[in-house]
């Protein structure tokens, strides 16, 4: 069972795929550090080959030819690829020429995909047309077929592969996953004022001007208070112009990408995510399990998580006053803070642990796998 990618929800899953018994599989992955715990797990990767755009038509024949290759060695029983994005072209042909089952993540609705790539400065014209182009061919050809299954990891994305025509046996509505066991010791570092912080890439698709706008309004209240950026991208520029031209360097503070999650966690207190939408965000499990408040925006992939004022805050991630309203309403109501914050816990625990998650997986899969 080739799977392809290597993002951080397969990283959660691998280790759980790995313990059950009997299954095999090969991770085809442009790189990748996972260390495989079992001998039937095996690790392809491509780095040599993507180094630039230029080979990247040589790197989706590469990946191509090589699950030909797996496949007349050991008979592939079904293709998990967590992503519709170009990056899926290779496999799906393959599920196509050879009539191997696939099992599709989407990692997030359509309308949010079309928005992000489209702000994103880093692309270019050539790269959105033909982004957008094979978007459009998938809508209308890929999920026609029979032999496609889907993985929605929201109610958004459920109901888009539905309204597209997809039947619900071929859809499984299932988030994100997480090992929860990772995060059981966990100790926040104590300090005087409020510590908020956002975890993300640095694009203009996640809304970060609108969040220090109105950070900038809710230090006329607290100035003691502080926000830290954790992550990098193209809005990093505009940020720093943004906390220079404000003599804010002491209450924004840009930290740069961190890969120790315990770094970040563990010196905030609050995490504000402002995104114009997403799939499942693991930042968002990742700080619920941290007990680090979330007071995030009201889009789908999001508020499938939080329930506000239950398990996190949600705002309108247009309205600037109304993100300063639930910071305000944080800070103002601490007494209320810890039931919120257990309760946002017990939600990641049982309904997004990685064991659960990678065993209704299988299921699934194995449920499509031809002999």
């Amino acid at each position: 069972m080739p799977v392809g990618g290597i993002a951080n929800s397969i990283l959660e899953l691998l280790p759980v795929l790995e313990s059950i018994k009997n299954l095999k599989i090969t991770l085809i992955t442009k790189y990748s550090e996972y260390k495989p715990t079992s001998n039937l797990t095996i690790i392809n990767t491509f780095s040599k080959f993507v180094i630039s755009k230029i080979n990247t038509i040589y790197f989706f024949l590469r990946f191509f030819f090589r699950i030909i290759k797996i496949n007349k060695k050991n008979r592939i029983h079904a293709i998990y690829i967590p992503t519709y994005y170009y990056d899926s072209i290779s496999p799906i042909l393959n599920c196509f020429f050879f009539k191997i089952p696939a099992f599709i993540k989407i990692p997030s609705d359509f309308e949010t995909l079309q928005r992000e790539i489209f702000m994103r400065y880093s692309s270019s014209i050539f790269f959105k047309i033909a982004h957008y182009g094979w978007i459009r061919f998938f809508i209308k050809f890929v999920v026609r077929k029979e032999n496609v299954s889907y993985q929605a990891i929201n109610e958004k994305i459920y109901s888009d592969l539905l309204d597209l025509g997809v039947s619900k046996e071929r859809i499984l509505k299932l988030p994100n996953a997480i090992s929860s066991e990772k995060y059981l010791a966990f100790n926040k570092n104590d300090h005087k004022e409020t510590y908020y912080g956002y975890v993300g890439r640095l694009f203009k698709s996640k809304n970060i001007e609108f969040l220090l706008k109105a950070f900038v309004q809710y230090l006329s209240k607290y100035p003691k208070d502080k926000l830290y950026i954790f992550g990098e991208g193209s809005e990093q520029i505009n940020i720093t112009k943004f906390i220079t031209k404000r003599n804010l360097s002491g209450n924004i503070i840009l930290k740069g990408f961190e890969r120790d999650k315990k770094k970040i966690y563990s010196n905030i207190d609050a995490l504000i995510h402002p995104s114009f939408g997403e799939g499942c965000p693991n930042i968002i499990l990742e700080a619920c399990l941290t007990n680090t408040f979330v007071i995030a925006s009201n889009v789908s992939g999001i508020n499938d998580i939080i329930n506000h004022k239950k398990s996190g805050l949600l705002f309108n991630p247009v309205k600037g006053d109304d993100l300063l309203k639930q910071l305000i309403y944080y800070k103002q109501h601490q007494n209320l803070m810890p039931n919120i914050l257990k309760s946002a816990r017990n939600n990641i625990i049982e309904n997004y642990n990685a064991n659960l998650i990678a065993n209704k997986i299988y299921e699934f899969i194995k449920s499509k796998w031809t002999y």
